[in-house]
């Protein structure tokens, strides 16, 4: 059964026992035991690692755990394990969950182990990511996937409305004039769509990180999307409701594109392949990047990453043999062929690097990829709120693309609650 989202980290305090029959029992066994999301897409990509590392490494054997079905549940399970003693050796989770892994101590630093091959950048890693995945001035984890919102372009209903899809704008204005000519156009045909359900308030981070503002300062003392570029953000949002969207899930929409009767929707590029499948023979898409709202805008991207949980020394050096395999070019292969996720080692995706090749082969890809030196993460707010606050910003951008309150409501209701569930 799917977990809530509200339900992540509640009542986690309270929990003192488990029973024996919830433990994973971890240690038995040799190797090294890795936590995933049980994902197909994730499963088979890091299965098909598991296999090239092991048959780098005879001696080193790795067994994937399934911790829950999205990054959520998945981070749930792994607190209520560890509050036994009860945990993998490490963990795949979303990059944003680095700060609370840490602050329950179960993250070991991994700056040792980067130092030791050279550095941060020596690894190919973004210097863009690095803030997102320290604490203290330490390293807690190793990004190894992300994945940008991209437009998606039915370019057939784009050319029936009368617009050239080999000439796409690159101004939202011009998009939704766009969107306005396809919406209506057909029966059922819907002009475009945000998917405002995304974890964390993804696309509202996107916008407002687009115009160069930021969630919280960064030691997280004061609240900062309460500025300009919030407010910019969030009437650009309420665009999207005047300009041919419908309030529908994401589920939904995405459905919708597939059938062929949505002409944009801004997405998750690591759903590119999927997309390729089920549009095949029916009609044509293409991919574009987002429009850039400022020269100091950035791009959150919505990565994952890899973080050790053992204190073991001999353990962690296995680990990090499987964390360095993760991050070079055999690795970072297998993400991209099984996924529409973005490889973070940018020495293997530029060009004449080891996924070079599969890039120009693949242009639908690449347009995310080109954005990669403007990429950081997404953002989460301290404490155990942080879903509950990205709640409510979800919920406050329904009702802007709904028609059913305003920027400045939005806004003031946004500021309410994140103070009060802060303790600010």
């Amino acid at each position: 059964m799917e977990i809530n989202r509200r339900e992540l980290l509640s009542g986690l305090t309270a929990l003192t026992v488990l029973g024996a029959a919830g433990r994973s029992s971890y240690a038995a066994g040799n190797g090294m035991q890795f936590g995933t999301v049980s994902s197909a897409s994730l499963k088979g990509i890091n299965g098909t690692a598991e296999q090239e590392f092991e048959a780098r490494f005879p001696s080193i054997e790795v067994r994937q755990v399934p911790l829950g079905d999205n990054w959520e549940p998945a981070v749930q399970t792994l607190l209520r394990q560890a509050i036994v003693g009860d945990k993998p050796h490490f963990v795949q989770q979303a990059l944003n969950y680095t700060k609370l892994l840490t602050s329950r101590k179960l993250a070991q630093p991994l700056d040792e182990f980067i130092e030791a091959d050279g550095g941060w950048e020596a690894l190919g890693l973004p210097a863009a990511m690095k803030e997102t995945v320290s604490v203290d001035g330490k390293v807690y984890a190793i990004p190894y996937a992300t994945t940008i919102p991209v437009l998606y372009i039915n370019r057939d209903l784009v050319k029936a409305a009368g617009s050239n899809p080999n000439s796409f704008p690159n101004t939202w204005a011009e998009i939704f004039e766009i969107s306005k000519k396809i919406h209506g156009s057909k029966k059922d045909v819907i002009g475009i769509n945000l998917e405002y359900d995304s974890s964390s308030a993804w696309m509202f981070q996107t916008f407002l990180m687009g115009y160069g503002g930021r969630m919280m300062s960064p030691d997280d003392s004061a609240i900062m999307f309460n500025s300009d570029a919030g407010e910019k953000a969030l009437e650009l949002i309420a665009e999207f409701g005047r300009s041919g969207s419908v309030d529908m899930s994401s589920a939904q929409a995405r459905r919708a594109f597939s059938a062929g009767t949505l002409g944009i929707n801004i997405r998750t590029a690591s759903g590119i392949p999927g997309v390729v499948k089920e549009s095949a023979g029916n009609f044509d898409f293409d991919i574009k990047a987002l429009p850039v709202l400022s020269k100091e805008g950035l791009i959150p991207g919505a990565g994952n990453g890899l973080m050790m949980l053992t204190d073991d020394p001999e353990k962690q050096k296995e680990v990090w043999e499987f964390f360095k395999f993760m991050l070079s070019g055999a690795g970072q292969q297998i993400l991209v062929e099984n996924s529409g996720y973005m490889p973070v080692n940018q020495n293997v995706a530029k060009a004449g690097g080891a996924l070079s090749d599969f890039f120009d082969a693949h242009p639908l890809q690449k347009a995310s990829l080109q954005q990669l030196d403007r990429t950081v993460d997404w953002y989460a707010f301290p404490g155990d709120n942080s879903v509950k606050i990205f709640d409510v910003m979800v919920e406050s951008q329904r009702k802007l693309i709904a028609g059913q309150t305003t920027p400045e409501e939005a806004m003031a209701t946004m500021v309410d609650v994140t103070t009060k569930l802060l303790g600010r």
